[in-house]
This record gives structure tokens, C-alpha cells and sequence, in this order.
């Protein structure tokens, strides 16, 4: 038993067991909105999308500048 990943327009992704790469194409013609699809034999590796890296610190620093400014810690400078 072998595996088919069909991605779809969305982007999102179903994986379904199947027994041959034949079968998987019937699979994916019968869904309109397939985008692409892959069939994996058994025992086969199927790679895994990486996890995006955010860099959390720059996006609490904003959101602490922005508390600030909204509790008026922080406002605009303004020179006479």
C-alpha cells in the first residue's frame, strides 16, 4: 500500500492510501481542484514541509512600542 498527497488550489494538502500510481492518478482526477499530486511507494520517505522561523522578538518589541504609545508612555517628541 502506497500513499498519494494531493495538494489543492488552497494549498492545502490530503493524503489518501493507494495501492498503485495508476490508481492515484484516477484519485486525483476525480477532485476539480487538485493542483499537483505525488505518489509515494511503501516504505517510501514523504518529506515534510520546514516550519517558517518568526523572529518573536521583533514582533514583541512592536507590540510593547505600541502598548506604550496607546497607554501614552510614548508619544511624539515635538522640540521648541
Amino acid at each position: 500500500m502506497g500513499r498519494v498527497i494531493l495538494k489543492f488550489l488552497d494549498n492545502h494538502l490530503e493524503s489518501f492510501k493507494c495501492k498503485s500510481k495508476v490508481n492515484a492518478e484516477k484519485l486525483a482526477n476525480k477532485r476539480p481542484k487538485v493542483m499537483e499530486w505525488n505518489f509515494y511507494e511503501d516504505n517510501a520517505i514523504i518529506p515534510r514541509p520546514k516550519k517558517k522561523k518568526v523572529n518573536s522578538e521583533l514582533q514583541t518589541l512592536r507590540e510593547l512600542e505600541a502598548l506604550m504609545r496607546t497607554q501614552g508612555l510614548i508619544g511624539d517628541l515635538k522640540i521648541i
